[in-house]
């Protein structure tokens, strides 16, 4: 029994078959929807110090939240990983200094010398990995009844040493003690694939042949990563490509599949993963700063379309722009609405 009466075999069917053919960059009537409707999801619950009660306030969110907005996108109940553990989880295992404040889960860089990484724990253990491993543990079980665990989103192995360094610290480390930052990056990659492989197998949905992942409730195929690498923005093109992406490779070569999150912001770096043959899904996401530049930043993406999958956050008042630049096929889109009614019109595009 479904936790509700819309979610039937049928839809389902419906939702995996559009789902595919975006991952396939097959033709479709239109792109994969996932939209937030204000009417319905002003309630989210977001990061608490008390996991177990923000773990059955999820239940009941999503079991509400589904009841309604299930025919109006092509998104699976699947409960955020994110939205209760913020970025400082793996930072957190590793050994960073975890804190709650202002509402929102916050590590700090915990090496001040690169000779005392032996301290670190690049292992699946310990009192910050035992909250993921709860998380799995509560909604695993409720998968059959229709709300699924989504992949919690992995830190690349340049975001999760610039955490445990601290970003200037990287920078300055490439001119005083390379061979110290490759050790770090090497035990970094290692310990990204190890996490990504356990959240990978626990998100696993046999009712689904898939998963849902991380980003916006989206189906994944099996064995499918979501990830970024924000901190590459500090790096040139030739250093990034001369030092740092032999590392991204190696996390991404060990999946099927892989996400990746690019941010405007980053505009120098596009081409290093525009062709990047490990990435199957590039996701944009436009910085507030940009937001005045919305459709420019877009047409920077148009030499990848067709290429890889391209899923877009995209304002409700831009959907139409951005179906018009890129097409349909392998296409997905991101956005809020105020109403049902407007989530409605999307699917009529």
């Amino acid at each position: 029994m479904k936790f509700f009466d819309a979610m039937n075999e049928n839809s389902i069917d419906m939702k995996l078959a559009r789902s595919r053919k975006f991952w396939n960059i097959e033709e479709t009537d239109r792109p994969l929807l996932s939209v937030s409707i204000g009417e319905i999801e002003a309630n989210m619950p977001f990061f608490s110090e008390d996991i177990d009660d923000l773990f059955k306030k999820w239940e009941y969110y999503i079991q509400k939240l589904y009841s309604e907005k299930w025919p109006y996108d092509d998104t699976f109940p699947a409960v955020y990983p994110w939205s209760i553990f913020g970025h400082a989880l793996m930072p957190g295992i590793v050994g960073c200094k975890t804190s709650y404040k202002a509402g929102t889960w916050w590590a700090e860089h915990v090496l001040d010398n690169l000779d005392d990484m032996d301290a670190l724990n690049f292992s699946l253990n310990g009192h910050i990995f035992d909250r993921i491993s709860r998380y799995y543990d509560h909604f695993i079980p409720l998968a059959q009844k229709g709300i699924y665990p989504a992949a919690y989103p992995i830190l690349g192995p340049v975001d999760l040493a610039s955490c445990i360094r601290g970003s200037e610290n990287l920078c300055i480390d490439l001119y005083e003690n390379k061979e110290g930052l490759i050790e770090l990056l090497k035990r970094c990659t290692d310990f990204c694939v190890k996490f990504a492989e356990y959240t990978v197998e626990k998100s696993y949905i046999p009712e689904l042949s898939g998963m849902v992942s991380s980003a916006v409730n989206i189906w994944y195929p099996r064995n499918t990563i979501n990830t970024a690498d924000d901190n590459s923005i500090l790096f040139s093109p030739a250093m990034l490509d001369s030092i740092f992406t032999k590392y991204e490779k190696r996390l991404f070569g060990q999946f099927n599949g892989v996400l990746f999150e690019i941010h405007s912001g980053s505009l120098h770096t596009y081409p290093i993963w525009f062709n990047m043959d490990e990435i199957s899904v590039i996701k944009i996401t436009i910085d507030p700063i940009d937001n005045g530049h919305f459709l420019d930043v877009l047409h920077r993406f148009t030499p990848v379309a067709g290429r890889k999958c391209l899923l877009v956050n995209s304002p409700y008042e831009f959907v139409e722009d951005v179906i018009r630049i890129f097409g349909s096929k392998g296409l997905a889109i991101n956005t809020a609405c105020n109403t049902k009614n407007e989530a409605a019109i999307l699917l009529e595009m």
